[in-house]
């Protein structure tokens, strides 16, 4: 994959066991804050090929708080041309301090461009993994604790578990990597 993207489509999410509220800027320009439900934005690569993030996120269902900054070269993402290159990345954060950082793998991408049903493709859909990081607790006199402690609703709590008991059901595990 020669040279960087024009674009980027982002999926940043939380794990389904581990529902959050999160911020994250990416090269200094805030990209998401606030959001119960994960996001896919597309824009265009910014800061020289790097892509540098600043997350920071809160459990809802358990209160703890991280943060992690970290890169990613945008040459080693996967993209396909639509309109020019766009590449791909995802981001999951949790469960806990994990955080999860993926790009898809080129064959789908490949696949999705000429129509070729997702079922049909088998291993194929399997993401590339390009880091897996350990946040640190986020300290209490940090000024992005205030944008993460929002009350949830009657209806937002529950939302977030029966999401987190649906991916328990299915084998997510309950406590991330990093302990």
């Amino acid at each position: 994959m020669a040279g960087s993207p024009q674009r980027i489509g982002q999926d940043i999410s939380s794990a389904p066991q581990a529902p959050s509220i999160k911020t994250v800027s990416l090269n200094g320009r805030t990209v998401q804050e606030g959001r119960l439900s994960s996001i896919n934005v597309t824009g265009p690569v910014e800061g020289g090929g790097t892509l540098r993030y600043d997350v920071a996120w809160r459990e809802v269902l358990g209160g703890a708080a991280y943060a992690a900054s970290f890169e990613v070269p945008a040459d080693r993402l996967s993209r396909f041309e639509s309109g020019g290159p766009l590449a791909r990345i995802e981001i999951e954060l949790g469960p806990g301090a994990d955080v999860t950082v993926r790009t898809p793998n080129p064959e789908l991408l490949r696949q999705a461009a000429r129509g070729t049903p997702g079922a049909a493709l088998g291993d194929e859909r399997e993401p590339i993994v390009l880091q897996r990081l350990c946040a640190g607790a986020l300290p209490a006199g940090d000024p992005r604790l205030g944008r993460l402690s929002w009350e949830l609703s009657a209806r937002e709590r529950e939302r977030a578990e029966a999401q987190r008991a649906r991916a328990l059901s299915r084998g997510a595990p309950s406590r991330g990597r990093c302990g």
